[in-house]
């Protein structure tokens, strides 16, 4: 049994410096934070020897790169997305206001939870705290999930003992924004609806009613109006080869531009240019900063 000297906080935020014995660092982690311990440092005390550089319980045992990786039994379809971040800030604070510690509260749901996404999340993150990360390191190794704000407000939260009102807050934050966000999406429906079929009529004239009405204005005589002849002008160039080849160049070039954007210069480069908009700019500000 080997013992190890600790430094950590309690959940009242004050600091604690003391040995426990363990078989291993993991099981010292663990008993730890089955305390209710937020642990700063762990170092192994070798039997007639100096104690040893303390090493941080944030450091993970593997390689930065593996910091996000998922259960092998989880899955392609199990990979969690921005979705789950909501439903896992509220799960964790249930159990976290029941006087259950951070890590063994991502311990239960890894366990307990059914739903693929979420509990490949849990588990994730439950590996990665077992190695010694503190929670909030822990989940910025799934940033696809939570953004950075969140875990840097969690990570102030671990060091001032006021994990559970971090996770409130952020809860509620994140509830208004999904609320918001689905009231726009409502509001905006019908008159999307309406752009969409006022298009679509516009385009069935043009190619379609258009050309078979031409040969009667011809037939008519005298000079056609400029309005009626843009139109005719307007109709041939849609049906024409050359309109063709324009409508896929424009949905070839809409869907490189939206594959652009899912890289991360791509991102940086059209939020720069959103937050410039007037009126657009600062309600993304305001959706986004904590």
């Amino acid at each position: 049994m080997a013992r190890f000297a600790y430094t950590a906080r309690d959940r009242t935020g004050n600091a604690v410096t003391a040995d426990i014995e363990a078989p291993s660092r993991k099981d010292a982690l663990r008993v730890l934070a089955a305390r209710g311990l937020q642990v700063a440092s762990v170092a192994e005390l070798a039997a007639g020897a100096a104690p040893k550089k303390a090493k941080p319980a944030g450091t993970p045992a593997a390689p930065p790169a593996a910091a996000a990786r998922i259960p092998a039994s989880s899955g392609t379809a199990a990979v969690p997305t921005r979705r789950e971040c909501l439903p896992f800030l509220e799960a964790l604070h249930d159990l976290a206001t029941s006087g259950l510690s951070a890590g063994e509260a991502v311990r239960l749901l890894s366990v307990r939870i059914k739903e693929p996404r979420l509990r490949a999340l849990c588990g994730g993150i439950w590996e990665q705290i077992s190695e010694g990360a503190p929670l909030s390191r822990a989940m910025a190794g799934f940033p696809q999930v939570f953004e950075s704000s969140i875990t840097n407000l969690l990570q102030a939260g671990e060091a001032t003992g006021s994990v559970n009102d971090t996770l409130a807050r952020l809860i509620t934050h994140l509830t208004e924004q999904r609320e918001l966000r689905r009231q726009l999406l409502t509001a905006l429906a019908y008159p999307t609806f309406m752009v969409a079929v006022a298009f679509g009529v516009i385009l069935f004239f043009i190619t379609f009613l258009l050309p078979r009405l031409k040969t009667l204005l011809t037939s008519l005589g005298g000079k056609m109006p400029t309005s009626t002849s843009l139109l005719i002008s307007m109709s041939e160039f849609a049906t024409s080869l050359y309109g063709i080849a324009l409508l896929v160049a424009v949905v070839v070039g809409v869907i490189s531009f939206a594959g652009w954007r899912q890289t991360a210069a791509g991102r940086a480069a059209t939020d720069a240019w959103l937050l410039k908009v007037p009126l657009v700019g600062p309600f993304i500000v305001s959706q986004t900063v904590l």
